[in-house]
């Protein structure tokens, strides 16, 4: 693999099998498995994305709900507690979606960083001025033919979480699993996402 930086170096890989349960919060225009297509010409919007000509979609998802809700709704809160726009929070889903066959992806966890040479300050942990010097790294995985990348949740961090491309792993490897969604548009599961974040001191207010 080839580095931003022009080096080359054996990165390390991990398979996600197949038929591995994955949880997503996503924008309510968008279904359980489908990627985000980004703008074109691609922007850096966000961690690892956007790249590419055209621009390569991509897929976020965590190990779990709580990463998925930590690293989605919660990386603006500060870790004393806060407040969560309820407009914003309710036009989001959490979702469940399983895996449709055997994943490749680059670690960037344990020792991961130094077969990169780097550190998880430069990749995982960056603050969000950062974000640009992320998605050269997504690029340099994409154009190694990696399906994605792996790493430990920066706001939950005994959990994994991922993003693949969709130019390499596309819609059809991954399944919704039926009877999942939690659509936050509805008074019920927004409460039970208010019931979730009660013990993190975090509230569901609207924002006027």
């Amino acid at each position: 693999m080839l580095t931003p930086d022009g080096r080359t170096v054996d990165p390390r890989s991990e398979i996600l099998p197949a038929g591995s349960g994955l949880s997503r919060v996503h924008s309510a225009m968008f279904g359980a498995a489908d990627y985000n297509p980004g703008p074109t010409p691609a922007a850096v919007e966000t961690r690892f994305a956007f790249f590419g000509t055209p621009t390569v979609p991509v897929l976020y998802a965590a190990q779990n709900d709580d990463a998925a809700i930590a690293e989605t709704l919660l990386h603006d809160v500060p870790l004393s507690g806060g407040r969560l726009d309820e407009a914003l929070v309710r036009r989001r889903v959490l979702s469940k979606v399983a895996s449709s066959r055997d994943l490749h992806l680059l670690v960037l966890h344990g020792d991961g960083f130094r077969r990169l040479g780097t550190d998880p300050e430069e990749i995982t942990r960056t603050s969000p001025r950062h974000y640009g010097e992320t998605v050269r790294w997504a690029a340099a995985a994409h154009a190694a033919g990696f399906d994605g990348m792996v790493w430990m949740s920066r706001l939950h961090d005994s959990a994994r979480s991922y993003v693949f491309f969709g130019t390499s792993a596309s819609r059809d490897d991954f399944q919704t699993v039926p009877g999942s969604g939690r659509a936050f548009a509805f008074d019920h599961e927004l409460d039970w996402l208010s019931r979730r974040l009660g013990p993190l001191n975090i509230r569901i207010v609207a924002v006027t």
